[in-house]
């Protein structure tokens, strides 16, 4: 279980070293690690719509995928984008193109929630086995059963 514990917390250091290559510092705030406030964050829906548009190239696609609207798609990338401080997409033709910032925070997006898509996948797959129910005799149990289990337990920890 620890190493385990050892891995997701190694897995959330490389999502943030993905974010932003040596921008923050890993100091403690509070009890916890913490690369930057959590005022300063975006909205994890809002990157998540941002990295689907991207991904898509189409803010109706990404809406499909999503299970939402095109103007909900369109709010969250809006509001990053107005969050960060900085263009994300501009209009191309029909259609939107990723800015160099974009591109960037794009890339970064993806490779940080494979991350973490793929620490939760690794923690869903701890295999904990259900206990064993034995049912039997009082007088079988005393007998031939509990000078047994010590035997059992040492072959099947």
């Amino acid at each position: 279980m620890f190493d385990l514990v050892n891995g997701f917390c190694h897995d959330l250091k490389l999502f943030f070293k993905f974010w932003d290559e040596n921008r923050y510092d890993f100091t403690g705030i509070g009890d916890t690690l913490s690369p930057m406030k959590r005022s300063d964050l975006p909205s994890l829906d809002d990157l998540r719509a941002f990295e689907v548009v991207a991904r898509l190239g189409s803010v109706r696609s990404a809406a499909s995928e999503l299970n939402l609207t095109h103007g909900a798609v369109s709010r969250r990338v809006s509001k990053l984008s107005e969050h960060l401080q900085i263009r994300l997409l501009e209009p191309e033709g029909r259609g939107l193109k990723l800015t160099g910032e974009g591109t960037r925070l794009a890339q970064a997006t993806t490779n940080a929630l494979s991350l973490v898509a793929s620490a939760l996948e690794d923690i869903r797959k701890v295999d904990v086995s259900p206990p064993i129910v034995v049912s039997c005799e009082r007088s079988v149990a005393m007998r031939w059963l509990i000078p047994r289990l010590s035997e059992f337990q040492d072959r099947q920890p």
